[in-house]
């Protein structure tokens, strides 16, 4: 049983996307490293992506950067992730490096952070990020129940 899929630097799409979605989201593939860096995967595929790992309690570590999620990508992933949602998810590795975040997707990307007990390490340089997403992210640092090492 494989426990790691890496599809770095190759030419997926947000097709793609879905297809990993949908394999991941029954638990039955029971990946735990995830790696999808450096392809084409926009909103959609992370918004996707992020229905999936939801509910999904294997993938600890999630790679995405370098593809052009942008803001409302990250934060509809982001917002998957979070501890309100119905299901329960197991990120707590995040990598969204050079993703086309602007500074209104990384503020819902800490509001979403809040209280989140499994992210212990989210990676966000190289994007657009401001002082909406500063101050949503220093929030969420400190908040008690998050994990998050700063």
């Amino acid at each position: 049983e494989y426990s790691e899929l890496r599809l770095a630097n190759n030419k997926l799409t947000s097709a793609a996307a879905e297809e990993i979605a949908g394999a991941i989201s029954n638990d039955k593939s029971h990946l735990e490293v995830l790696d999808l860096r450096g392809n084409n995967i926009e909103m959609e595929g992370a918004k996707l992506l992020g229905e999936g790992l939801g509910s999904n309690v294997y993938v600890a570590q999630l790679f995405l950067s370098h593809n052009p999620i942008g803001g409302a990508g990250a934060a509809a992933l982001c917002a998957c992730l979070a501890p309100t949602n119905a299901g329960f998810s197991s990120v707590s590795v995040l990598d969204l490096r050079h993703c086309n975040i602007d500074d209104t997707g990384g503020e819902s990307i800490g509001l979403s952070f809040r209280g989140n007990t499994a992210l212990k390490e989210v990676w966000l340089c190289g994007n657009h990020l401001g002082d909406k997403a500063a101050g949503a992210l220093a929030e969420a640092l400190q908040n008690e129940r998050c994990m998050i090492r700063s």
